[in-house]
């Protein structure tokens, strides 16, 4: 199931799956999203987003104001990225249930193979 959690940077780029898709909206989205390298260990991150919708009728129940925050492992390039959330607005909590969900459901990771340069990386290899 988590490799169904693949993201995109669309719909504010937040890092917890949006499964009920509570966060979209008919008017506008706004959002920011923070990534604060660690000194020293290159590969580990902190990650927070930050995002606003105009509430649409269909999601008139979910806060137009959500967020999300943790730890994110990343290769170089932002080639592969894995995002483990240790903070959440409520609504984006409460879409997964708490008696089936995981803590896995809540992961996403990201693989950008367009960062990828295959040809840079044929001339690199040695035979």
């Amino acid at each position: 199931r988590f490799l169904a959690n693949q993201m995109s940077m669309s719909d504010g780029f937040m890092k917890v799956p949006t499964v009920g898709g509570g966060f979209n909206s008919d008017g506008f989205l706004a959002a920011a999203n923070f990534e604060i390298a660690i000194p020293k260990v290159p590969l580990i991150a902190l990650f927070a987003d930050l995002g606003y919708t105009a509430p649409s009728v269909e999601s008139a129940t979910i806060d137009a104001f959500q967020y999300d925050a943790g730890v994110m492992l990343r290769l170089p390039k932002n080639i592969f990225a894995i995002y483990f959330p240790l903070v959440m607005s409520q609504d984006l909590a409460d879409q997964f249930d708490s008696e089936t969900s995981t803590y896995s459901d809540k992961m996403s990771f990201m693989l950008s193979l367009n960062t990828l340069n295959l040809f840079e990386l044929m001339r690199t290899l040695e035979f």
